[in-house]
């Protein structure tokens, strides 16, 4: 297993209290608590921002990660309710055991030279969260721009100071954008 060792002040560690601000609209407004974005690039690095940093530290630094197991359409948009996929049982569980989040819902928007991932999380009491997250797509996918335009200044200065998966990880995800490239007819070396 891989593991994602975070630089101590790294960008994605410092900013998570300027992602909750820009997340408490979201919050205050509906059942969810958790928010993260993640951008993938090509050559395997990625940033991340998130409103509470401890469960993807502990993912990553645990060697867990999300994408590999997440079947991809030739669509440039996909959404994903990681708890009803059985590859991801062991990540919901510790998300669920150790943070209350549960419910983990994924929008991943395919651009040309990246993946945006923005990922929502609610409590365990969230019912019926597939229909929550239905009713409440297009208010998602608004606040996915609104993030992107609020974040701006963040999401640039990360890009900068990438981190960078390695070993079996980053060979999953190089299979993994190879294949979302071969769907768009896009081809990266």
């Amino acid at each position: 297993m891989s593991e994602v060792i975070f630089p101590e002040n790294h960008i994605c560690l410092t900013s998570s209290k300027h992602i909750e601000k820009i997340s408490k609209p979201l919050f205050d407004n509906s059942q969810l608590f958790f928010f993260d974005f993640t951008r993938i690039f090509p050559d395997a690095s990625f940033i991340q921002l998130t409103s509470n940093i401890a469960p993807t530290q502990y993912l990553m630094s645990n060697g867990y990660h999300f994408l590999p197991s997440i079947q991809f359409t030739g669509n440039r948009n996909t959404y994903h309710l990681t708890n009803n996929n059985d590859l991801l049982k062991s990540h919901t569980h510790i998300l669920k055991e150790k943070f209350s989040l549960e419910n983990y819902f994924l929008i991943i928007q395919k651009q040309s030279d990246y993946l945006d991932v923005f990922g929502f999380g609610s409590t365990p009491y969230l019912h019926q969260p597939i229909n929550f997250y239905l009713n409440n797509l297009k208010m998602l996918e608004g606040f996915t721009l609104l993030f992107k335009e609020k974040a701006k200044e963040i999401i640039n200065f990360s890009i900068r100071c990438r981190l960078v998966l390695t070993g079996k990880t980053k060979l999953e995800y190089k299979k993994l954008v190879a294949f979302l490239c071969m769907n768009e007819g896009k081809v990266y070396s």
